[in-house]
């Protein structure tokens, strides 16, 4: 599978953090899809399949916890979720929403996007399939056809 392949759900009520984690998420490869609600991202994550979801703990109506508790009895089941919040930054809650939810990894915001990037890729590594070659390989390959030759 290639990075852009795989889709990521984002779920987060701040319009400016939001469009940022997109196009950061873009950045680094992935496809990506957003909602400022929680019963917009379930009816996102019965509709269409996600690889991983970024969640915010704090949305209206449903909180973010509430939300991922809600996704893990979909398809959703067994994909990762990030926990993310700029309100609750306790360890015991932290702790606490990381158990409830089976999710991977709690970002406090403001968080740098690195560390987003060194998750996202250490869940996906073994997904990814290993498209580089090295230019070394691909001059002293033998070709069967001018077409093969033509392709690489």
């Amino acid at each position: 599978m290639k990075k852009s392949q795989i889709n990521i759900l984002v779920v987060d009520d701040d319009v400016s953090f939001r469009h940022a984690m997109i196009e950061a998420i873009q950045k680094f490869g992935y496809r990506v899809s957003a909602s400022a609600r929680a019963e917009e991202a379930l009816n996102l994550v019965k509709i269409k399949h996600f690889h991983a979801a970024i969640i915010d703990c704090m949305l209206p109506k449903i909180n973010g916890v509430e939300l991922a508790q809600e996704i893990r009895k979909t398809s959703f089941a067994q994909s990762p979720i990030i926990l993310t919040s700029g309100i609750f930054k306790d360890k015991t809650f932290m702790t606490e929403s990381l158990e409830k939810t089976q999710a991977i990894h709690f970002l406090a915001k403001p968080f740098h996007l690195n560390e987003l990037k060194n998750i996202l890729e250490g869940q996906f590594k073994d997904d990814l399939s290993k498209g580089d070659l090295s230019l070394h390989v691909l001059v002293t390959k033998s070709f069967t056809s001018q077409r093969e030759r033509i392709k690489v």
